[in-house]
């Protein structure tokens, strides 16, 4: 790894999703928001975006966007391919696209981090000085912390070709504490199987209400069977 990215631009987090809305299992979005997460259908067949959850970090003003594969691990620990992160060894290093020129991003849950950046939803990114300050003085959890390599980077049109009926992707939003809890969680592919079945049990509750592709037909292990 070449550096560590910690220069994330100053942006607003985005609204949080209505009160009223915390019953839902998930939230379908008309449009991405930073904070969303990105699903892709069954069909997706980019070797980087196959059966990938996306979390959108950074939209541009032209519509495009930057986010993290969150749950494709590499078989390295952080400490392992990060120069001077040995207080990280615990900690999964996960592939998080294929741009991004050999950096580092951090995403993690602790608001009050210097240098962090609110991404809604109870996600934070950015903040690494500090965060190794906290690891090393044993005021926060190393495992609090998750490593993304590289990140993948979507134009506008990849976004307009993603969302149509066609490409299958959708746009969610699931209840706060969970959707930190999920994104943050470490796992090899589990997000993906897990956000399946949260899309099948909630167009069921909604009588297929928010059907925006074929994305939350359950793949392989949507189902709801793959605790």
């Amino acid at each position: 790894v070449d550096r560590v990215k910690d220069d994330e631009p100053s942006e607003e987090a985005q609204p949080q999703p209505p009160a009223g809305q915390s019953d839902s299992v998930v939230r379908f979005l008309d449009r991405p928001e930073q904070g969303c997460l990105l699903l892709a259908p069954k069909h997706e067949f980019d070797h980087f975006k196959k059966n990938a959850a996306i979390l959108l970090h950074t939209m541009d003003m032209d519509g495009g966007a930057t986010g993290v594969i969150v749950d494709k691990a590499t078989a390295f620990n952080v400490d392992e391919m990060v120069p001077g992160f040995d207080d990280f060894s615990e900690c999964v290093l996960y592939m998080g696209g294929d741009d991004g020129k050999q950096s580092v991003v951090v995403v993690h849950p602790h608001a009050e981090l210097e240098g962090g950046r609110p991404l809604g939803m109870g996600l934070h990114i950015g903040g690494i000085a500090a965060a190794k300050r906290a690891v090393a003085e044993g005021t926060l959890e190393a495992g609090s912390f998750k490593f993304f390599f590289n990140h993948v980077k979507l134009t506008a049109v990849d976004m307009q070709n993603m969302l149509t009926p066609d490409g299958g992707w959708l746009a969610l939003m699931l209840p706060e504490g969970e959707h930190a809890a999920l994104t943050l969680k470490n796992s090899d592919g589990e997000v993906w199987r897990k956000l399946n079945a949260s899309v099948k049990k909630e167009r069921t509750r909604a009588g297929g209400v928010g059907d925006g592709g074929d994305a939350g037909d359950g793949g392989d292990g949507g189902d709801g069977d793959n605790e």
